[in-house]
């Protein structure tokens, strides 16, 4: 396939809100994007695909530069197929192929301060990348519906296949098991997730200043009557 990069714009899509729809909400096909400060909820397919596709519809634009930051992921992926193996899903085609291609089709990904939230399958999937770094996010109830319960990948927070040159920093996640799931990933630099309890006010969350106050008198936190999500999907105690 022959492409011609003068058609292949820069991308940048910030603050908008995706609901209720059978396919994406975003494909990606170009050599540079950022997503940022996006809500999308209730998604048939991925909420964000990054995929070329030279095996079915010819369709070409691998990514040299891609960010996704600050956006909340709910409900994503709910049909029940492998094109749905995560909320945002890296890949080298559009309907399967995500171990058949290597490290090297899509370079430098970036996903960070996302929040996860009740997703069908994993709520990152990546494959055929060199470069990807996912930190700080933040990773709730995911695996909810996986597309095949054989398999043990969906069924975790993260899935990377066939990439290299991997950091993971600052993660979240509501489960003590099934985080992390990789085959064939090459140098990698992960940190272990921290433990994120769902209306716990007394945790002080990584991005926020605690404003929890003890009274000894009652034993009880006062001052945090709520827990809130920010548009940029962050938790924040309230």
């Amino acid at each position: 396939i022959v492409a011609n990069l003068d058609d292949q714009p820069d991308v940048r899509i910030s603050g908008c809100s995706v609901r209720n729809t059978r396919g994406r909400a975003f494909l990606l096909q170009t050599r540079s994007f950022c997503v940022e400060n996006c809500d999308i909820r209730n998604t048939s397919l991925p909420g964000i695909l990054v995929a070329p596709d030279g095996r079915q519809w010819s369709e070409v634009g691998p990514t040299r530069r891609g960010v996704i930051r600050n956006c909340t992921f709910m409900k994503c992926g709910v049909a029940r197929t492998g094109a749905s193996a995560g909320a945002i899903v890296v890949k080298a085609s559009h309907d399967g192929g995500l171990a058949d291609y290597p490290a090297g089709v899509h370079q430098n990904i970036r996903i960070e301060g996302c929040r996860f939230d009740a997703c069908a399958n994993a709520g990152i999937c990546v494959s055929a990348t060199d470069g990807v770094a996912i930190e700080n996010n933040v990773f709730q109830r995911c695996a909810t519906r996986v597309f095949d319960e054989r398999r043990p990948e969906p069924k975790h927070d993260i899935w990377l296949l066939n990439c290299r040159n991997v950091s993971l920093s600052g993660n979240e996640t509501d489960r003590t098991k099934r985080h992390l799931f990789v085959e064939n990933v090459q140098e990698v630099q992960s940190a272990p997730p921290r433990l994120h309890v769902p209306g716990d006010v007394t945790r002080q969350p990584h991005f926020g200043p605690p404003v929890a106050r003890h009274d000894p008198k009652s034993r009880r936190f006062t001052g945090i009557p709520s827990v809130c999500v920010t548009p940029q999907g962050r938790l924040w105690v309230t």
